[in-house]
């Protein structure tokens, strides 16, 4: 990365000392500022959003990183012009180091009772603060779309008033907080048939919630007026614009004490598809005989009875309420069908003896309309924080359905937006097959879901990985470029985007399951930590005495030369052990034992089926067995990168007797064996049963633990 700086910073000034060379021509100021612009524009941040919106009371992450690197820190404010939203860093820092790494930007919109506009807010990056001249004084600003989850308005509820009693009432509230106190003023649309017990009530926001009840009287009189029905306009008052000026319609209906019929407790319905509603019947005055009632509903396909079809009042129960239930039709994908607000009929029909009720009419209207929208569930609704995986395998999960019956199959494609480190299982999933190519691109495994299993829940299981295993051709690689050579990474973050793509849905549900290239906007995520990768360095050469080394601490020679490794350690994370055995106090294989029934290790300093790496370089050395013992031969590794003691012997990782007296001795005899440099076979660790006196002085390789 050094010499891409060199080369990036070398073509600048070669450019400046060209044009110096014509500093006599005449160069407008417009054409500097436009060799400014390029100069001083191209590199920028990278940012990945979690979800172009936010709703209120959610928190959503952006994951943001510098587009190349920077010969010099580069500090990024950050800051919004909106108390909406709420921002967990003021700041982001780069360098060298972590330019290329990802940083987590929290965006939290907090709940309120207050109502506001969906609106875009900025988010502004920068300006950039660096002594790196292609980064500082930059910045740019991105938006996210804030969505209110308050409404403004009024919340009511009407029970319609009859001649003689009872009354009815009118109760109101907000459906906000508002601003400033809202005064609604009750205009009578009829003082000769109606009165109210006030014109006009106030919210103010500390009780704008408190249902407020306003008594309805109908005025008795003598007149066969049938049903009557009025209108009461509600006007809105308030210093909170977002409620001044309102105004709302509400229906009342009045009945007659004095001619036969039916008295409902509502005088409409709303019913969501798969619901059913619950209404109250009885008769306006009393029959001289019995009142059979049959009650029917139109059309079918909409709306049925499904209880209460058939009723019986009596000269003595005719006041008293009776109940029959209107069942919605069940749920279904998003239709075409116009559903108006008087698309669903119950007609009530009397049959006596009685002429006043016999034959009787009476119709109620109301509404079916869609439960569900299209689109996708994730978790049920919850939580779709996947935690942090380990590169070893782990794995996490979350599941995934539909919100409504499509009207045709509707293929969902999932891809992990940082394929070496966590991908998507097969497990339950379509192959990739080339289907999700067009929209999410190749190697995606995809689900389809059609009217039969779109509310069933489907798990998706993500799994981290290690980048080895795309190396060794274990999996495929994403859209043919192989991942990174592996190397001790630290922790990497990683979304799982998902696609839906359904072309032959209809319009209603196109826009929910588009066929472009954009992700939903609903994204699992979650970490990979780095688990089985390790570091190895090589120490400064010392003789072959370590329990006389005044300069180390330890218990024993083995100890010491633990203490060595922490002494020389370039600054790795983590503890370091010696590979190094005297047969006692560490031991790989225990005295001679065979290969195939080693039980006999002793504070060995591998692990099973792990990676190890060349600090300097993060070069792959080897790898280790289920035995902790190096791989040999392995065409990616070559060894250890030194002549090092180790005090292994010539066959099956045994303990050697040429240990230099148990590494406390630097005379020329005894001798104690040691390993060779740039091999990738047994002499990596033991190339002759000798071995070197003593008194000369070799390194020691250090295992991180």
């Amino acid at each position: 990365m050094k010499i891409q700086f060199f080369y990036r910073n070398k073509a600048i000034l070669v450019l400046i000392l060209f044009l110096s060379c014509f500093k006599n021509l005449n160069i407008s100021e417009d054409e500097i500022k436009l060799f400014q612009y390029f100069l001083l524009t191209y590199p920028d941040l990278i940012v990945q959003k979690q979800s172009e919106k936010i709703n209120e009371g959610q928190v959503i992450k952006f994951f943001v990183k510098l587009k190349s690197e920077p010969n010099s820190k580069v500090s990024v404010p950050i800051s919004t012009n909106s108390n909406l939203i709420q921002l967990n860093l003021s700041q982001m820092t780069f360098d060298s180091n972590n330019w290329d790494s990802f940083q987590e930007l929290q965006i939290f919109a907090p709940e309120d009772d207050f109502y506001e506009d969906n609106q875009n807010i900025p988010i502004q990056f920068g300006p950039y603060s660096s002594a790196d001249v292609l980064y500082n004084g930059k910045g740019f600003t991105t938006p996210i779309f804030y969505i209110n989850n308050e409404t403004k308005g009024i919340n009511f509820s009407i029970t319609n008033p009859t001649e003689g009693g009872p009354n009815g009432n009118l109760v109101l509230s907000l459906q906000s907080k508002p601003k400033g106190n809202v005064t609604i003023n009750i205009n009578n649309p009829s003082p000769a048939d109606l009165s109210f017990s006030s014109s006009m009530i106030t919210f103010t926001p500390a009780n704008w919630n408190t249902p407020q009840s306003v008594t309805i009287t109908a005025i008795d009189d003598t007149l066969l007026e049938y049903t009557e029905t009025f209108d009461i306009v509600l006007t809105l008052t308030s210093s909170d614009p977002n409620y001044n000026n309102l105004s709302y319609t509400i229906p009342v209906y009045i009945d007659d004490n004095d001619v036969p019929g039916f008295k409902l407790n509502v005088s409409w319905f709303n019913i969501q598809e798969g619901n059913t509603s619950n209404v109250n019947i009885r008769l306006k005055t009393a029959p001289t005989n019995n009142v059979n009632v049959s009650i029917t509903a139109s059309p079918a396909s909409l709306c049925t009875i499904s209880s209460g079809s058939s009723l019986t009042f009596t000269t003595a129960n005719y006041n008293v309420d009776q109940t029959f239930t209107i069942s919605a039709k069940s749920l279904d994908y998003i239709d075409d069908i116009t559903e108006s607000p008087t698309n669903c009929t119950i007609t009530i029909t009397g049959s006596s003896t009685d002429p006043l009720y016999n034959g009787l009419s009476q119709t109620l209207k109301g509404r079916i309309y869609d439960y569900y929208d299209a689109g996708i569930i994730l978790n049920n609704g919850g939580s779709i924080a996947l935690g942090t995986l380990l590169e070893s395998g782990t794995t996490a999960s979350f599941t995934i359905r539909l919100n409504s019956e499509p009207t045709n199959n509707v293929t969902v494609c999932f891809k992990s937006n940082n394929y070496c480190e966590a991908g998507v299982e097969f497990t339950g999933l379509n192959t990739p097959d080339g289907t999700c190519t067009p929209i999410a691109g190749v190697n995606t495994p995809y689900f389809v879901f059609n009217s039969t299993n779109w509310s069933t829940n489907q798990t998706i299981t993500i799994k981290g990985r290690h980048d080895w295993d795309y190396r060794s051709g274990g999996l495929p690689t994403e859209n043919g470029t192989p991942c990174n050579p592996p190397y001790p990474d630290g922790t990497k973050s990683f979304l799982i985007q998902i696609y839906t793509y359904c072309p032959s849905c209809n319009v209603n549900e196109q826009p929910y399951y588009h066929t472009n290239t954009s992700p939903y906007s609903q994204t699992p995520s979650g970490n990979v930590q780095d688990d089985l990768d390790f570091y190895t360095f090589v120490t400064s050469p010392h003789n072959g005495d370590f329990w006389n080394d005044g300069t180390l601490t330890g218990a024993n020679a083995i100890a010491k030369a633990d203490n060595f490794c922490s002494l020389q350690n370039p600054g790795l994370p983590g503890t370091f052990k010696a590979l190094l055995v005297d047969g006692t106090n560490r031991s790989a294989c225990g005295n001679g034992s065979d290969f195939a029934s080693c039980g006999g290790k002793k504070d060995w300093v591998l692990k099973p089926n792990k990676y190890y790496f060349r600090n300097v370089d993060d070069k792959l050395l080897f790898k280790t067995d289920s035995n902790s013992f190096f791989i040999f031969l392995d065409p990616d590794a070559f060894g250890i990168p030194s002549v090092v003691w180790t005090g292994i012997g010539t066959l099956n990782w045994a303990d050697s007797l040429n240990n230099c007296s148990g590494w406390s001795s630097s005379s020329p005899l005894p001798k104690g064996t040691r390993g060779n440099a740039n091999v990738n076979n047994y002499s990596a660790i033991c190339n002759t049963l000798l071995g070197d006196t003593c008194d000369i002085s070799n390194s020691i390789l250090c295992i991180q633990q």
